[in-house]
């Protein structure tokens, strides 16, 4: 392939990069996109596993089997299926593709147009809004709440964020003590899912910026005994290994699973009223896939003598 592509793709551009990490994690998220798009298009068969995929082969068949599951409930305009007039569905032309568009109205009377920047996900039970912030607003949205931050640069008199909430501009004036603080996961981890590379723009507007990693053994056994009441302190420092064990093979590709410490407080916690191999299968082990579980208990075995 040619370093440069002339003319540039469509997708990537001028230059041949994947626009997804090039490993299970990338080829799950490109299947889970199309089961979404093929969402868009119409489906009566839509299927999309609610508690995710694993990436690893079986995730990937997983996937590619809601895909096709998904796929067979298209009716295709060549196959006889009727447009209805009024039915607020037409067809546009995008590259060589003939795309389906259409006008949903919600049940409470919410109308959902192409290029709104409103859409449907999770089998058309949720809502979503494409918002952009202009100048040097900036719009945040979890999925349940959206949160606007940033100065209003359009005159009318102080600063904030101008917000229009259901046609009706509002100034929202931030308290003078108030911080907004955000967490994310690495983007180049290879287990944490739906997560993709922030652009600097976006990373920009926030003052400060700081990566953490895992606490050091000792602080974290200290810890998981302070919150947890576990007063076995060998036993603690032993979890602790396992885990770091788990986290370093998670690291050079051995494993696609780690060991958060919200998981150890869970492990001390059972620990106390089970034994540690099965507060182990309880909190860690049990939560990985088959290959996962099988590497990881040999961890546990030699650790745990």
């Amino acid at each position: 392939m040619a370093e440069i592509n002339v003319p540039a793709c469509p997708t990537h551009g001028s230059i041949p990069r994947a626009l997804h990490s090039e490993n299970f994690e990338g080829i799950v998220t490109v299947i889970e996109n199309i089961i979404e798009t093929v969402s868009g298009v119409g489906t009566v068969s839509y299927s999309r596993c609610p508690y995710g995929y694993p990436w690893n082969f079986e995730g990937v068949v997983r996937a590619l089997e809601d895909l096709n599951t998904s796929i067979s409930g298209i009716s295709g305009g060549g196959g006889g299926a009727d447009i209805a007039a009024g039915s607020g569905i037409y067809f546009t032309t995008s590259g060589t593709a003939t795309v389906i568009n259409a006008t949903v109205v919600s049940a409470s009377g919410i109308s959902i147009s192409a290029g709104s920047g409103i859409y449907l996900s999770d089998a058309g039970t949720r809502i979503n809004l494409d918002a952009v912030g202009e100048g040097s607003v900036t719009v945040l949205y979890s999925g349940t709440v959206a949160v606007i931050s940033g100065t209003d640069t359009q005159g009318g008199g102080g600063g904030g964020a101008s917000v229009t909430v259901s046609g009706e501009p509002r100034l929202v004036k931030a308290h003078r003590d108030f911080r907004f603080i955000c967490t994310m996961n690495p983007p180049d981890s290879p287990i944490y899912k739906g997560i993709e590379t922030m652009s600097f723009e976006f990373m920009d507007r926030f003052d400060t910026v700081v990566y953490l990693d895992y606490l050091s053994p000792a602080t974290e056994a200290e810890l998981i005994m302070e919150l947890t009441g576990f007063s076995d302190e060998v036993a603690a420092r032993k979890i602790v290994q396992f885990a770091n064990t788990i986290s370093q093979a998670m690291k050079q590709g051995e494993v696609f699973a780690t060991v958060t410490t919200r998981s150890l407080i869970s492990f001390c916690r059972k620990a106390q009223s089970f034994d540690i191999r099965t507060a182990a299968e309880a909190s860690i082990l049990r939560k990985m896939s088959t290959a996962d579980r099988e590497k990881a208990t040999d961890m546990f075995n030699s650790i745990f003598r």
